[in-house]
């Protein structure tokens, strides 16, 4: 049987590497372009409600990451049962708490249940990593977009085009959540 997909495609935004150093190697005032991939995910909150964040996709991150701050402020759940140390590429590590994340997806029509590190840091950034995400999700980067996908039905593939057909009258939402 022949798989059918829904996608959303995101626009990748414009970001600059400025550091010295690549500036002069490359002989460029603005520095090396590396556009960043950015998605809208919403998470379940304590209250049973969905808080939309913009998270960076980084397909070199392990798992969700999402700073203590932003849990807290935005009623996302978490517990400090299992303590850890979040360690970044660049050598350097905070103090985390691990435990799952619900995403609820309008793409795959579910809820989905992801390991999330909960960083104790002000400078964490919101990250989904491959964990969880790539087993549920098909992801590429081409024009300078982004592409998620999710397997589906013939069924629920020709209702979502065909509702999709309708509202391009209207004006779509580039940020809409997976």
């Amino acid at each position: 049987m022949l798989p059918f997909y829904i996608s959303r495609r995101y626009h990748l935004r414009r970001r600059f590497n400025k550091a010295q150093s690549l500036k002069s190697l490359l002989a460029r005032p603005d520095g090396l372009r590396c556009d960043s991939a950015e998605i809208v995910v919403e998470i379940l909150t304590r209250q049973g409600d969905t808080r939309k964040l913009r998270f960076f996709c980084d397909t070199g991150a392990d798992h969700m990451v999402i700073p203590v701050y932003v849990a807290r402020s935005e009623g996302i759940p978490y517990r400090q049962d299992y303590p850890g140390t979040l360690g970044s590429s660049v050598g350097g590590s905070v103090p985390c708490y691990y435990d799952f994340v619900e995403v609820r997806s309008s793409l795959s029509g579910r809820t989905h249940r992801w390991v999330c590190a909960f960083a104790d840091s002000l400078q964490a950034r919101l990250i989904i990593g491959r964990s969880g995400f790539l087993d549920d999700f098909a992801v590429a980067i081409t024009s300078r977009r982004l592409i998620v996908s999710y397997p589906v039905s013939l069924r629920r593939f020709l209702g979502h085009h065909g509702t999709k057909l309708h509202a391009r009258a209207r004006s779509s939402d580039e940020w809409e959540p997976i």
